[in-house]
C-alpha cells in the first residue's frame, strides 16, 4: 500500500466534497452527490489495494482500523443525511424535531448493540486486531445488523465496517443537533449575543468539552455541548468522536489543554498573590 497515495487521495476527496457543497445549494440533490463522489473514490481505494496488496499484517491491520473507516464514513454520512432530508416530515417545527429525535434514537440505539467493540475502540485496544481488521478473519458482531455489512470479499473487515459506522454516526449526531437546533430557533437567539473571541484549536476546544460531560459538571450529551461551544466560541468543531480517541492514544499528557489551563491559572495566581 502507497501510504502517501492514500492520503493524497483522501484529501482529494475531502476537497471534492466541499466543491460540490458550496455548488449544489439544494440540500438532497447535494448529499446524494456528495454520497456518490465518496462511493466513487471508496472505489478508487479499493482499486489500488487490491493491486498494491499489503507488506505486511500490521499494514493491513491500520489500514482497516484507521484508514478504510475514514472514507466509508463519508459515504454512510452523506447517505445518512440525504436520507434524514428526504423523509423530512412536511408539518410543524414540532413535528420535524420529533421526527430528528427519533432518528437520534434509533442512532443510539446502534451504540447501545455495539457498546463492547465500542469500549474496545475507546480503550485503544489491540489485542484482537488480527481477528478484528484481517480480511476474512472474525465474525458477526452482536447487534450490527446485515444492514450495515461492508461485504466484499477481497475489501472488508466486518468490524472496519463497524468503525466507519460509529465515524459517520457521531457525525450525523453533529449534524441533526445543530438541525434541531435551527428548528427550535435555539442559534438564532445565541448569534444575537457577543461571541467570545477564541484563538486556541478545535481540538482543545474538544478536550473541553468531553471535561465538562465526562466529569458529569454539565448534564447535556457531548454533541450538545459541542454546538454550544460552536455558537459561543464562533467556530465549527469537526471529527470530535475521532479526536476523543486520539486522546486515549496520547503517549503522555491525555489532557494537554487542561495541563495548559491549569499550569496558566496558577501562574496568574501566583503573580497576583
Amino acid at each position: 500500500m502507497d501510504a502517501l497515495y492514500v492520503n493524497q487521495l483522501y484529501n482529494k476527496l475531502t476537497s471534492e466534497l466541499k466543491t460540490l457543497s458550496i455548488e449544489i445549494s439544494n440540500i438532497i440533490p447535494r448529499h446524494s452527490a456528495m454520497t456518490m463522489k465518496s462511493k466513487s473514490y471508496v472505489k478508487i481505494l479499493r482499486d489500488h489495494i487490491i493491486s498494491e496488496k499489503f507488506k505486511s499484517q500490521k499494514e493491513e491491520i491500520d489500514f482497516f482500523k484507521n484508514i478504510k473507516p475514514k472514507f466509508s464514513a463519508l459515504v454512510y454520512f452523506h447517505e445518512k443525511v440525504y436520507t434524514i432530508e428526504s423523509n423530512m416530515p412536511h408539518g410543524t417545527v414540532e413535528q420535524k424535531s420529533m421526527y430528528l429525535s427519533s432518528v437520534v434514537a434509533k442512532i443510539n440505539n446502534f451504540y447501545i448493540n455495539n457498546t463492547s467493540f465500542s469500549a474496545y475502540m475507546k480503550k485503544g485496544s489491540t489485542t484482537n486486531d488480527a481477528i478484528y481488521f484481517v480480511v476474512g478473519n472474525g465474525q458477526m458482531t452482536l447487534g450490527l445488523g446485515f444492514d450495515y455489512l461492508d461485504i466484499d470479499p477481497q475489501f472488508s473487515s466486518i468490524h472496519s465496517s463497524l468503525v466507519a459506522r460509529f465515524i459517520g454516526a457521531e457525525m450525523a449526531l453533529e449534524y441533526i443537533s445543530k438541525r434541531i437546533a435551527a428548528l427550535d430557533g435555539f442559534k438564532t437567539s445565541y448569534v444575537e449575543n457577543p461571541h467570545l473571541d477564541y484563538n486556541g484549536t478545535n481540538t482543545e476546544l474538544i478536550e473541553l468539552a468531553y471535561a465538562f460531560h465526562k466529569s458529569g459538571r454539565v448534564k447535556n450529551d457531548i454533541i450538545q455541548i459541542i454546538s454550544a461551544f460552536e455558537i459561543v466560541f464562533n467556530t465549527t468543531i469537526k471529527e470530535a468522536y475521532r479526536t476523543y480517541y486520539d486522546f486515549k492514544s496520547r503517549k503522555t499528557d491525555r489532557t494537554k489543554f487542561l495541563s495548559f489551563l491549569k499550569k496558566e491559572l496558577n501562574n496568574a495566581l501566583d503573580r497576583e498573590s
